[in-house]
């Protein structure tokens, strides 16, 4: 790819990003995000063959950096309350603010079940995993290194004696399926509205409630509004800005 086509590629991408941060997918035309752009239609549609074909980018975009600016933010946590916290409200706002994702990661994960738990298996639907769409490849790859962080972070919090014994791998799994269905659960919500909050809280409850261990304490104490707005922030990607 030359780099003025690069250039006007991640310009394109850039201008969808927003659009589709401000709106839902059907309030955005193609036409705005040209726009924005500052380009023809016709040389968007030489990039993006259909709305569907530039969301799709967008949401492998955005996968990419939700869990970039995660991974960052983890690392600079040295509690596992408050990483446990930090990788469990980040992925559940972002499956409510992008409910796609939460669709194409229930296929993926039922086409794992499918395939006895090989994700590498080949499946004439999507041509085999060497061929799959970036979305899917994204999708993939998220859920696979947001169980490794919950790996890490419950192995951290058992040997430090805050997480009662459990087999990290098991738990990791049954976390993520907490935020999946308490993301599905709530379909069709703003990602601010009280109903999302309340269950991002309930989420939290429900998994620090069956790591505390027993006679102590349950461990969904709030890191507190400042970071939680940071953590927010951090999902909503995009949210933010005209």
């Amino acid at each position: 790819m030359s780099r003025p086509r690069d250039m006007r590629r991640r310009r394109i991408l850039e201008s969808a990003v927003h659009a589709f941060a401000k709106k839902d997918y059907a309030e955005v035309s193609m036409e705005e995000v040209a726009t924005r752009a500052g380009v023809a239609r016709g040389t968007l549609y030489n990039h993006f063959r259909s709305k569907e074909k530039l969301y799709k980018e967008v949401l492998a975009l955005r996968i990419g950096e939700l869990m970039d600016r995660l991974e960052g933010a983890l690392r600079e946590e040295s509690d596992p309350v408050g990483s446990l916290r930090r990788c469990v409200v980040h992925p559940f706002l972002f499956f409510v603010k992008y409910p796609d994702v939460l669709l194409l990661w229930r296929r993926e994960e039922l086409k794992e079940i499918a395939n006895g738990g090989n994700t590498q298996g080949s499946d004439p639907t999507d041509g085999g995993a060497r061929r799959k769409a970036p979305l899917i490849r994204r999708i993939a790859g998220m859920r696979e290194r947001l169980a490794g962080l919950l790996r890490g972070i419950l192995c951290r919090g058992i040997g430090q004696g805050i997480f009662r014994s459990v087999d990290p791998d098991g738990a990791s799994h049954v976390i993520l399926g907490a935020i999946e269905g308490m993301a599905g659960a709530q379909s069709g919500a703003a990602v601010d509205s009280p109903s999302a909050r309340k269950a991002k809280e309930e989420l939290f409850e429900f998994v620090s409630a069956s790591l505390s261990r027993p006679g102590s304490p349950q461990l969904n104490r709030s890191p507190g509004p400042a970071a939680d707005d940071a953590v927010e922030e951090l999902s909503l990607l995009g949210r933010e800005g005209a």
